[in-house]
Protein backbone atom coordinates (compact mmCIF):
# COMPACT_ATOMS: atom_id res chain seq x y z
CA UNK A 1 0.00 0.00 0.00
CA UNK A 2 1.04 3.62 -1.11
CA UNK A 3 1.20 6.38 1.53
CA UNK A 4 1.25 9.70 0.70
CA UNK A 5 1.97 13.00 2.57
CA UNK A 6 -0.45 15.51 1.27
CA UNK A 7 -0.60 18.98 3.22
CA UNK A 8 -3.59 20.14 3.73
CA UNK A 9 -3.29 22.99 1.55
CA UNK A 10 -2.48 20.82 -1.15
CA UNK A 11 -5.19 18.65 -0.41
CA UNK A 12 -7.76 21.91 -0.52
CA UNK A 13 -6.57 23.00 -3.41
CA UNK A 14 -6.81 19.38 -5.15
CA UNK A 15 -10.22 19.53 -3.93
CA UNK A 16 -11.62 23.17 -5.37
CA UNK A 17 -10.05 21.92 -8.38
CA UNK A 18 -12.21 18.93 -8.79
CA UNK A 19 -15.10 21.28 -7.51
CA UNK A 20 -14.65 23.72 -10.46
CA UNK A 21 -13.64 21.01 -13.00
CA UNK A 22 -17.50 19.31 -12.20
CA UNK A 23 -18.75 22.56 -12.29
CA UNK A 24 -17.89 23.12 -15.99
CA UNK A 25 -18.74 20.04 -16.88
CA UNK A 26 -21.93 20.54 -15.48
CA UNK A 27 -22.47 24.26 -17.51
CA UNK A 28 -21.43 22.61 -20.70
CA UNK A 29 -23.46 19.57 -20.45
CA UNK A 30 -26.65 19.39 -23.02
CA UNK A 31 -30.27 20.41 -21.19
CA UNK A 32 -32.21 17.23 -21.58
CA UNK A 33 -34.92 18.17 -24.02
CA UNK A 34 -38.72 17.93 -22.81
CA UNK A 35 -39.28 14.93 -24.99
CA UNK A 36 -35.98 12.88 -23.24
CA UNK A 37 -37.94 14.05 -19.84
CA UNK A 38 -41.02 12.17 -21.05
CA UNK A 39 -39.00 9.14 -22.50
CA UNK A 40 -37.24 8.94 -19.01
CA UNK A 41 -40.94 8.98 -17.60
CA UNK A 42 -41.96 6.43 -20.13
CA UNK A 43 -39.12 4.00 -19.40
CA UNK A 44 -40.03 4.42 -15.31
CA UNK A 45 -43.50 4.55 -14.83
CA UNK A 46 -43.85 0.90 -14.23
CA UNK A 47 -46.92 0.01 -16.65
CA UNK A 48 -46.56 -0.12 -20.49
CA UNK A 49 -47.19 3.13 -22.47
CA UNK A 50 -50.46 2.92 -23.77
CA UNK A 51 -50.75 4.33 -27.69
CA UNK A 52 -54.24 6.06 -27.34
CA UNK A 53 -53.69 8.02 -24.01
CA UNK A 54 -54.21 11.73 -23.15
CA UNK A 55 -50.66 12.11 -21.96
CA UNK A 56 -49.27 14.16 -24.64
CA UNK A 57 -47.15 17.57 -24.97
CA UNK A 58 -49.87 20.62 -24.74
CA UNK A 59 -47.63 22.91 -25.34
CA UNK A 60 -44.37 23.61 -26.86
CA UNK A 61 -42.24 20.94 -28.15
CA UNK A 62 -40.60 17.78 -27.45
CA UNK A 63 -37.07 19.20 -28.55
CA UNK A 64 -38.07 22.27 -25.76
CA UNK A 65 -34.40 22.56 -24.06
CA UNK A 66 -35.64 21.96 -20.12
CA UNK A 67 -34.18 24.50 -17.52
CA UNK A 68 -36.10 23.16 -14.69
CA UNK A 69 -39.31 21.13 -14.26
CA UNK A 70 -42.44 22.14 -12.61
CA UNK A 71 -45.42 19.72 -11.20
CA UNK A 72 -48.62 20.16 -10.56
CA UNK A 73 -52.25 18.78 -10.36
CA UNK A 74 -53.63 21.83 -12.71
CA UNK A 75 -51.65 24.01 -14.79
CA UNK A 76 -53.41 27.00 -13.75
CA UNK A 77 -52.00 30.45 -15.31
CA UNK A 78 -50.88 31.19 -11.80
CA UNK A 79 -48.94 27.92 -12.08
CA UNK A 80 -47.24 29.06 -15.02
CA UNK A 81 -45.96 32.37 -14.13
CA UNK A 82 -44.84 30.78 -11.01
CA UNK A 83 -42.74 28.42 -12.69
CA UNK A 84 -41.14 30.73 -15.26
CA UNK A 85 -40.90 32.95 -12.09
CA UNK A 86 -38.56 30.35 -10.57
CA UNK A 87 -37.03 29.53 -13.92
CA UNK A 88 -38.84 26.74 -14.66
CA UNK A 89 -40.00 25.99 -18.76
CA UNK A 90 -41.50 22.58 -17.85
CA UNK A 91 -44.47 21.97 -16.57
CA UNK A 92 -45.75 18.41 -15.85
CA UNK A 93 -49.69 18.59 -14.79
CA UNK A 94 -51.85 15.72 -13.64
CA UNK A 95 -55.31 17.73 -15.11
CA UNK A 96 -56.02 19.03 -18.74
CA UNK A 97 -54.36 22.39 -19.56
CA UNK A 98 -57.01 23.84 -21.83
CA UNK A 99 -60.45 23.38 -20.06
CA UNK A 100 -61.06 19.60 -21.41
CA UNK A 101 -59.93 15.97 -20.28
CA UNK A 102 -58.87 15.32 -24.06
CA UNK A 103 -56.66 19.15 -24.28
CA UNK A 104 -59.22 19.70 -27.52
CA UNK A 105 -58.94 23.30 -28.62
CA UNK A 106 -60.58 23.47 -31.86
CA UNK A 107 -63.94 24.84 -30.47
CA UNK A 108 -61.84 27.48 -28.15
CA UNK A 109 -58.84 28.83 -30.58
CA UNK A 110 -61.24 32.42 -30.15
CA UNK A 111 -61.47 32.65 -26.63
CA UNK A 112 -59.44 34.91 -24.95
CA UNK A 113 -58.46 33.14 -21.59
CA UNK A 114 -57.14 30.22 -23.66
CA UNK A 115 -55.71 32.63 -26.50
CA UNK A 116 -53.61 34.35 -23.27
CA UNK A 117 -52.44 31.07 -21.51
CA UNK A 118 -51.53 30.00 -24.58
CA UNK A 119 -49.65 33.29 -25.61
CA UNK A 120 -48.05 33.06 -21.53
CA UNK A 121 -46.63 29.68 -22.46
CA UNK A 122 -45.45 30.59 -26.01
CA UNK A 123 -43.66 33.52 -24.98
CA UNK A 124 -41.84 31.71 -21.90
CA UNK A 125 -41.02 28.79 -23.99
CA UNK A 126 -42.86 26.60 -21.82
CA UNK A 127 -43.39 22.88 -22.23
CA UNK A 128 -46.75 21.19 -20.83
CA UNK A 129 -46.79 17.50 -20.68
CA UNK A 130 -50.43 16.46 -19.26
CA UNK A 131 -49.40 13.28 -17.60
CA UNK A 132 -53.02 11.77 -16.92
CA UNK A 133 -54.12 8.19 -18.03
CA UNK A 134 -50.31 6.94 -16.88
CA UNK A 135 -50.46 8.35 -13.29
CA UNK A 136 -53.20 6.05 -12.46
CA UNK A 137 -51.96 3.15 -13.78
Amino acid sequence: MNTYDVSRRTFLLASAGLAVTKLVRAKTAQPLTAGQVIDRIKANVGIPWRAQTVDNIIAGTAETPVKGIATTMMATLDVAQRAAAAGKNMIITHESTFFSHQDRTDNIQQDATYQYKLDFLNKNKMAVFHFHDHWHG
